[in-house]
């Protein structure tokens, strides 16, 4: 990423154990994971969609998966830490929008 377009993470930590399945909030940025459960068994598939508000873009998942595709739908067979990346776009950049 360029320096121009500043970047914040999201963490959403995984266990095969517990995992949190509320949304995961940081300003303008956010993270669903789907299915919601406090408590994941081993295999279980979970969908992970980064979205964006207005005058930003994800810009893809860092950590325990990478890519930028969105929905990401993963596999609980290990402990994970996945970061979702966002920027701002020209919008959120003319608007003077916080990074």
């Amino acid at each position: 990423m360029s320096s121009s377009r500043p970047c914040r993470n999201i963490a959403v930590i995984f266990s095969t154990s517990t995992v949190s399945g509320s949304a995961t909030v940081s300003s303008n940025r956010i993270v669903t994971v789907s299915p919601s459960r406090s408590a994941y068994a081993p295999g279980s598939a979970v969908k992970l969609t980064a979205n964006a508000d207005f005058g930003y873009d994800f810009s893809g998942w860092s950590g325990s998966a990478t890519g930028n595709a969105n929905p990401l739908v993963i596999s609980m067979t290990t402990n994970q830490v996945i970061n979702a990346s966002f920027s701002l776009n020209l919008i959120g950049r003319l608007l003077h929008l916080q990074p």
